[in-house]
């Protein structure tokens, strides 16, 4: 393609960045009041050089890619991850590369650094970059009835300020989660008042479940895009809790039903599930994930598969992965040929190991 036409943004151009997110997402608000206050950590001027763009003749930004580096805890491992996000075109300029470019520029860069790369969409530019859909959750689906803990009590939070480094406490406990400072935190609690949050039709509630004045679970309750369901877009703390929590949002937000995805080795959840003739069903995490350094991500996923097969395993140059040597307990057949689709299959679907990760709905995703 000749001299690259992608720039990295710095901090003056990050208004302009989110104002054409919003021209392309959020057409329906002034540019500049959706993307950017919904997702608060991705157009930050701290977070400018992670945003890359392609700009008119005039120095106008007409298309964009957003990127957010994160580690992602997985049942102890830690997976440096880089989010994608926030891909939009202005519609005259679209049809020129622009976006294929700043991916492939983006894969080129950051490998060094990251490991995989979560992106918020499954379009086929994203398939043809290797991305392919990854991880089995489970959904639950619930219309509370019968459930009752006179333990608990439950509020919508009105000081989100106040509640954050309380949340951010449960958030921590969970086995597979992004990890997040708490300004993060509270950065992201903030952004759930947005004006049309994560494009939900009504106001979006962040709910916390306490024990004895002390809180031990928390649920981000949105109304369901078609408008007659809840979904629990992020929740965290005891399970019993959590379905208190379910039961408060069903009641206060008149949903007809509750949804939640959750991980599919949470037996204490399930045993909760099962127990009340709660109904779930397997469901792929949402987008979709590349291998961007293949060598760095066995490092970071070998402790896992060695507890289960008691082998690691070894990477070489042009995506050869090999056993150490034989492994003891259940292992996949690793493929004939490895590419970096196909090394993304074998980690992160039923097609090999099935490593879990963070539900990507959560608060953190760009």
């Amino acid at each position: 393609m000749g001299t690259s036409r992608v720039r990295r943004a710095r901090p003056e151009d990050v208004r302009g960045l989110g104002e054409l997110s919003d021209r392309v997402f959020r057409s329906m608000l002034k540019p500049g009041t959706g993307m950017p206050v919904e997702f608060p950590r991705l157009f930050h001027p701290d977070n400018a050089a992670n945003l890359y763009f392609v700009a008119d003749s005039a120095g106008n930004p007409v298309s964009l890619v957003g990127t957010y580096p994160s580690q992602l805890v997985s049942n102890g491992a830690r997976l440096t991850a880089l989010s994608i996000g926030s891909v939009a075109t202005l519609p005259d300029y679209r049809g020129r590369g622009y976006a294929t470019e700043m991916l492939e520029t983006i894969m080129e860069e950051r490998s060094p650094h990251h490991s995989i790369m979560l992106v918020s969409g499954g379009r086929g530019l994203y398939a043809r970059l290797g991305c392919v859909e990854f991880g089995t959750l489970r959904r639950a689906w619930w219309v509370p009835t019968s459930w009752s803990d006179p333990g608990v009590t439950c509020r919508a939070s009105s000081r989100l300020r106040e509640d954050a480094p309380i949340l951010h406490r449960l958030y921590r406990t969970e086995a597979y989660r992004v990890v997040r400072t708490p300004i993060e935190m509270e950065s992201y609690l903030n952004a759930t008042t947005a004006p049309r949050f994560r494009a939900r039709p009504a106001p979006v509630r962040v709910l916390i479940a306490e024990r004895e004045g002390t809180a031990v679970a928390y649920a981000v309750a949105a109304p369901g895009r078609e408008g007659t369901r809840i979904d629990l877009l992020e929740w965290a703390g005891d399970r019993a809790g959590l379905l208190s929590l379910a039961q408060y949002a069903f009641r206060q937000m008149q949903g007809e039903r509750v949804e939640w995805r959750f991980q599919s080795d949470d037996w204490t959840l399930g045993s909760l599930l099962d127990a009340h003739h709660i109904a779930s069903e397997p469901c792929l995490n949402q987008g979709t994930i590349a291998v961007l350094n293949p060598e760095r991500l066995l490092m970071e996923v070998n402790p896992l598969i060695k507890e289960q097969t008691g082998q690691h395993l070894t990477w070489e140059q042009g995506y050869r992965v090999a056993w150490a040597s034989t492994p003891r307990g259940p292992a996949p057949e690793l493929p004939a040929e490895l590419d970096r689709g196909a090394l993304a299959r074998w980690l992160f679907t039923t097609d090999g190991f099935n490593l879990p990760l963070v539900d990507t709905g959560g608060l953190s995703y760009v």
